[in-house]
């Protein structure tokens, strides 16, 4: 059977574009910069992705353990430091992540910056329906086993990548119609606040699978605090596009 998790993480990844779709200002060009935004997401994580594995790779080849040794040794590390490997990995994510929508909404109009959020929410869903594909033909057993822990997620992942990502756009698009300083400001808001949401799940993440953290209990964590995040930046972007059309009208 297709397990009940892909088809509510299609549903709402599907809910999300279409809530963007029609709540974002329509203007001409937002679908090069939904384009321009997805690029630059690819680049950053794949940026990102490299220097995430510097420790598994120094372990690996530099120090010449090999794969299985390696692996093991970088999961004793996960073990010992989850908070100094989860800050690590988040604190990549959000440099690299939210320096790259700097540099594509500054190239963009203020009216186009939440499309090329959009752009980089869309990848962001991509990845996450790609990781429910282990799940399409996960028994009704296995399901229930997982229980209520992997719907949380599952439900939230898109809303608040939508939220999340259009939000920061216009933050810092915001930041660099405001000068140089301002900019820098919103800039290390931004790669804060990304990297303290990736570094939370990362740090959970760890704790379930090596130090016996509920996970329902590990979601509620990172979820509540996450999605109060992304409200934040959604009532942002909301101000900002009301600010943006009124602009526009003047």
């Amino acid at each position: 059977m297709i397990a009940v998790t892909l088809i509510l993480g299609i549903i709402f990844s599907i809910a999300s574009f279409v809530a963007a779709f029609f709540l974002l200002p329509r203007k001409e060009r937002i679908a090069t910069a939904a384009i321009i935004g997805m690029a630059f997401m690819l680049g950053a994580i794949f940026i990102q992705s490299m220097l995430q594995s510097i420790p598994a790779i120094y372990l690996i080849f530099i120090k010449g353990m090999g794969a299985e040794a390696g692996s093991a040794a970088y999961v004793a590390l996960e073990r010992n430091y989850p908070l100094l490997i989860a800050a690590f990995l988040g604190l990549m994510a959000g440099f690299w992540q939210e320096l790259a929508k700097f540099f594509a909404v500054k190239y963009n109009s203020a009216g186009l910056a939440p499309w090329v959020g959009f752009g980089f929410a869309a990848i962001d869903i991509l990845i996450f329906l790609v990781s429910l594909a282990p799940g399409l033909n996960i028994s009704a057993s296995q399901e229930a086993a997982i229980g209520l822990a992997s719907i949380i997620p599952v439900i939230l992942q898109a809303p608040f990548s939508m939220a999340f990502h259009t939000g920061t756009a216009a933050f810092l698009r915001r930041g660099i119609e405001q000068g140089r300083a301002k900019s820098i400001r919103n800039l290390i808001i931004a790669v804060l606040a990304h990297a303290y949401v990736d570094g939370s799940l990362d740090y959970v993440t760890i704790l379930i699978a090596l130090l016996g953290l509920q996970h329902l209990l590990g979601d509620l964590i990172v979820w509540i605090q996450s999605g109060a995040i992304a409200l934040v930046f959604l009532v942002y972007l909301t101000a900002y596009i009301k600010d943006t059309k009124d602009t526009a009208r003047s």
